[in-house]
């Protein structure tokens, strides 16, 4: 009697942060945060959207080079969503809900 052997794809397991984070930095896509908001710009609320956001990032192999704050107004995002973006893999906004 013959009797078939389970094969089962080896498991994926996840590398550890520490061996993410000591690979050739240079070689990793960046990524940018742009967080919008008067409130953040004068202090009136914390920013901890782009801490969450930049290690998700960077957990994921990415390489955050720049988290920019930037008021409301539609010319200093503008600009500044342009200047993130130039060398960039792509950039994330964050804030500018209102009230």
């Amino acid at each position: 009697m013959r009797t078939s052997a389970s094969v089962s794809a080896p498991r994926r397991t996840r590398s550890s942060r520490t061996d993410r984070l000591s690979a050739d930095p240079t070689r990793l896509p960046i990524a940018r945060i742009l967080a919008i908001g008067d409130e953040l710009v004068l202090g009136r609320t914390v920013d901890t959207n782009s801490t969450h956001i930049a290690r998700w990032l960077s957990d994921r192999g990415f390489r955050v080079d720049l988290v920019q704050t930037v008021g409301d107004g539609t010319g200093a995002i503008v600009s500044a969503l342009g200047r993130a973006a130039d060398g960039a893999a792509f950039v994330v906004c964050t804030g500018g809900l209102g009230p």
